[in-house]
């Protein structure tokens, strides 16, 4: 048990989300990479490259999140949509 500051508990860790980002056609490399760097510069983490829907899975923070679906609003330059990862079914 801790008494006064314990550096290993962090209360104040921002919530991560896992999530799936989908950038548009016609990129060229520098605008994607231009596009991640920008991403991992505000706490995001990029993790596998899915090329056959030219996107990648992330982990972001909750303020990165909302920030991205803020400007999916007005139709962001790069990315064409963000979406929770998560398990999919099929109805029957």
């Amino acid at each position: 048990m801790c008494k006064g500051h314990c550096s290993h508990v962090s209360a104040s860790a921002p919530k991560s989300h896992r999530i799936i980002v989908t950038m548009k056609d016609g990129l060229d490399e520098k605008q994607k990479a231009n596009f991640i760097k920008d991403f991992e510069d505000k706490g995001g983490k990029v993790g596998d490259k899915l090329d056959i829907i030219n996107g990648f899975v992330a982990e972001a923070p909750s303020h990165v999140l909302d920030s991205m679906q803020a400007s999916l609003v007005d139709g962001h330059e790069v990315v064409h949509s963000v979406e929770l990862d998560g398990e999919m079914t099929i109805q029957k």
